[in-house]
């Protein structure tokens, strides 16, 4: 397999990927870590199965000799390779804007002129990361499209059993690594008479 024609291609793909995130998933619907991640895999599927068609088509055209040239091995490793690189960028740069606590706490200190203290760190994460229902549903939506929860007769909402196992294996991680355990095993919410007297 000549490396330079596998190169050509391993390029190729990653620049129709590039071109594909920048004009194609500009306002792509939540859950969009999700679904950005799903679109770029379709993307992919349908890159390789029409450079395996045009490939097959060099038997009986020779305008496209060039592309005779590639191997299949070449075509499905780079548009691999592209792909998960593609999937890497979108998961840790559009999707971790879109749902992390550390943007915000940047945008707030990058949107303030002067120096900010930790209660006033924690105001702006209350008011505009946690404003409404936002990053909460947003949340839950993902959740429910993955699976995990499912709602109720009464609009309320609950883990499935899948959703059991991945939080029984969350918390089995958090112990295993002594990681915080507020997000995989967080405090219940008070019973409404507590909070309606804390009020």
């Amino acid at each position: 397999m000549n490396i330079s024609y596998s190169f050509r291609v391993l390029i190729f793909s990653i620049i129709l990927n590039v071109i594909f995130i920048i004009f194609f998933l500009r306002n792509i619907e939540d859950p969009i870590f999700i679904f950005g991640n799903k679109q770029i895999v379709f993307f992919n599927l349908y890159l390789f199965f029409f450079f395996v068609f045009i490939k097959f088509l060099t038997i009986y055209i020779r305008k496209f000799s060039f592309i005779r040239n590639f191997s299949f091995y070449s075509i499905f490793s780079s548009l691999l390779i592209s792909c998960l690189i593609s999937i890497n960028f979108w998961s840790l740069f559009p999707s971790i804007i879109d749902r992390s606590l550390s943007v915000n706490i940047i945008g707030t200190l990058n949107s303030s002129k002067e120096s900010l203290n930790l209660d006033q760190i924690n105001w702006s994460l209350k008011n505009n990361y946690m404003d409404g229902k936002y990053q909460a549903q947003k949340r839950v939506n993902e959740q429910i499209f993955l699976g995990n929860i499912y709602i109720t007769d009464e609009d309320r909402y609950m883990l499935s059993n899948k959703g059991r196992y991945w939080a029984r294996f969350n918390i089995l991680l958090s112990n295993y690594f002594n990681l915080d355990k507020k997000s995989a095993k967080p405090e219940l919410i008070p019973p409404k008479n507590k909070i309606s007297n804390n009020v």
